[in-house]
């Protein structure tokens, strides 16, 4: 079998170099996470010295995952000189809150499933077609002929399943549920991957997504269902706020409109997450006008507003 060029270029880059660090975005999810532990993985298996950094913390949930403990904000870490900085499930540099020329003379391997990624790397492999990054390392590491042992396995079905909502959303393809099973063979096990992603609402959680869902809304002219959650709402319900993670892929049930949009209110910004299942819409496009990215059926993006109900309509102050 032939192998794809970049590919190789970017298993060259490994090879090569002796010092890695690995990053992926802010507020890290089941994706960014388990691609770059995959990752690092493999590059310890080569004997390198590869580290990882998050700008926050992860989803506790997550913690299944071999080397989670490893997944911290330390910012010193930055601060040592690295030969190699590989990017995974990062659009851009504002969503990994890092200014890129901390990094001075390193090479930047940029690996992407995002529509909008403007390919800031020195190396990119950006595929919008692909359901995760984690699919993205699968094609890696069997195009590289790399072994799969079970860890590595364990991360990457945990990417697929997270962003793919476990293999049910628009994102789901043949290529990621065939994926999924190979992870299976190579030691995953799907059944408490799903639970682990899927399904870890505390009671105060479910009583917080009661409380979001009460107020949910519809804007007949724009055809849009959207709700919201506040900062202080997240802190008064002894709720982690992880547990609002999957209430906006939630809303995407909502068959009497053609998408839905969730905001997290906070002090000084509001992050906006967009839904749909219309072949007509690319909410990508609206996302990176406001500076964010993503996928044509799922996008987001922050602005700095205060957002707030006045009369059963949200307003910005």
């Amino acid at each position: 079998m032939r192998m794809n060029p970049i590919f190789s270029k970017i298993n060259n880059c490994f090879l090569e170099a002796e010092k890695v660090l690995l990053l992926t975005h802010q507020n890290p999810d089941g994706d960014g996470c388990g691609s770059l532990l995959a990752t690092m993985i493999y590059l310890r298996s080569l004997g390198k010295n590869a580290e990882a950094y998050v700008s926050q913390n992860p989803p506790s949930y997550l913690d299944f995952l071999p080397f989670f403990e490893e997944l911290k904000d330390n910012a010193r870490i930055l601060e040592r000189d690295w030969d190699l900085i590989v990017v995974l499930d990062n659009s851009d540099w504002e969503h990994a809150g890092l200014d890129p020329k901390i990094f001075k003379s390193a090479t930047i391997i940029n690996i992407d499933h995002h529509l909008s990624n403007p390919n800031y790397g020195d190396i990119n492999l950006i595929d919008s077609r692909a359901s995760s990054t984690g699919e993205l390392i699968h094609r890696f590491f069997i195009d590289q002929k790399v072994k799969i042992d079970k860890s590595m396995a364990i991360c990457l079905l945990n990417g697929i399943l997270s962003d793919t909502n476990g293999l049910v959303n628009a994102a789901t393809t043949s290529a990621s549920v065939r994926i999924a099973g190979e992870l299976m063979k190579n030691g995953a096990n799907i059944h408490k991957t799903a639970g682990k992603v899927l399904h870890h609402k505390s009671i105060d959680g479910l009583r917080l997504w009661g409380e979001i869902l009460s107020r949910l809304k519809v804007n007949h002219e724009l055809n849009l269902a959207y709700t919201y959650v506040t900062e202080d709402e997240i802190k008064k319900s002894k709720a982690d706020e992880e547990e609002i993670d999957g209430l906006t892929n939630f809303l995407n049930v909502i068959s009497d409109v053609e998408w839905s949009m969730f905001l997290r209110i906070n002090a000084d910004h509001t992050r906006v997450s967009l839904r749909t299942k219309s072949e007509n819409l690319d909410l990508s496009k609206l996302a990176a006008f406001f500076g964010g990215g993503g996928h044509q059926k799922a996008a987001g993006f922050t602005v700095p507003w205060k957002v707030v109900e006045e009369n059963g309509q949200l307003k910005v102050v």
